[in-house]
């Protein structure tokens, strides 16, 4: 049986107002990072995208990380455990 399903990983960002979808991890970051000061707090995580015949739709599957300003620097925190998600 062939399969109209196509799935891709993606790393999703918040940033208060901001947000993005990138393919990479460290983009992520990079790009909450950079609306960090505005917004208090940011998060990336990791979910699944699906596209096929019923159309598209994202599956948040950790891992997922958060962070804050401290002494003028991100400080990540790893969120995946806490979640109950391996990594």
């Amino acid at each position: 049986m062939v399969s109209d399903m196509s799935e891709t990983g993606v790393w999703l960002w918040e940033a208060g107002r901001f947000c993005g979808v990138t393919g990479d991890r460290g983009c992520a970051m990079e790009h909450a990072e950079a609306h960090l000061a505005g917004s208090g707090s940011v998060l990336v995580e990791h979910a699944v995208v699906t596209s096929g015949v019923n159309g598209v739709r994202h599956l948040r599957t950790g891992p997922r990380w958060t962070a804050r300003l401290a002494g003028g620097h991100a400080r990540w925190t790893d969120l995946t455990e806490e979640r109950g998600v391996a990594s």
